[in-house]
């Protein structure tokens, strides 16, 4: 029986394979472990406070913004697959949805690796900002989502914006370049079903 070495030369893919799983393994691992923690905004931010400090506090209070960012906008789609009454505004919160889905799986990851707890509800700010569009009736509602939608993606491409020009670190000024790329899709997802 012939003896397969990690390290042989005859199998250098196998050492690859088994790094690459185990890399897997650990990220699903995390975000399993996350997924189970219901925490609010404030329970997470504390917890973020009491692990990291300076520089790493910031960062983590990033995500946290971030994150908060992003699940308003998901509950604010899917509130509007329910009562759009245009067209445009079903198929605009539809492709808003999916994209800032695929944020929040990102966020996640980048938290996992970071050790950031990350809230699973909204802040107080927020969660009145989508009381006050659940409020509203249903002639007024296609109006307020836009607005609502695009005053948060402009909000968040001012301060992505500031962070960009001054980053506190690498990893600031790249996730800065990164959400500024996903805010200018989110655009182009709005311009293109204007009612």
């Amino acid at each position: 029986m012939e003896k397969i070495e990690l390290f042989d030369q005859k199998h250098p893919k196998s050492l690859k394979s088994i790094v690459k799983m185990i890399n897997i393994a650990s990220c699903l691992t995390g975000i399993f472990l996350l997924s189970g923690c219901h925490q609010s905004y404030y329970s997470a931010t504390m917890k973020n406070q009491m692990r990291h400090g300076g520089e790493n506090k910031e960062v983590a209070d990033l995500l946290v913004d971030l994150n908060d960012f992003v699940i308003l906008n998901n509950n604010l789609n899917t509130l509007a697959q329910d009562r759009a009454v245009k067209k445009d505004t079903y198929l605009m919160a539809q492709q808003l949805e999916k994209k800032f889905d695929r944020l929040r799986s990102d966020l996640t990851l980048k938290a996992v690796a970071r050790r950031v707890a990350l809230p699973e509800e909204l802040s107080d700010e927020n969660d009145k900002y989508y009381q006050k569009i659940f409020a509203l009736d249903d002639q007024a509602f296609d109006k307020g989502y836009r607005e609502a939608i695009n005053l948060k993606l402009e909000a968040l491409k001012e301060k992505m914006t500031q962070i960009n020009e001054d980053p506190m670190d690498e990893f600031t000024a790249k996730i800065s370049a990164e959400y500024l790329g996903h805010i200018r899709d989110a655009f182009k997802i709005i311009n293109a079903l204007q009612s």
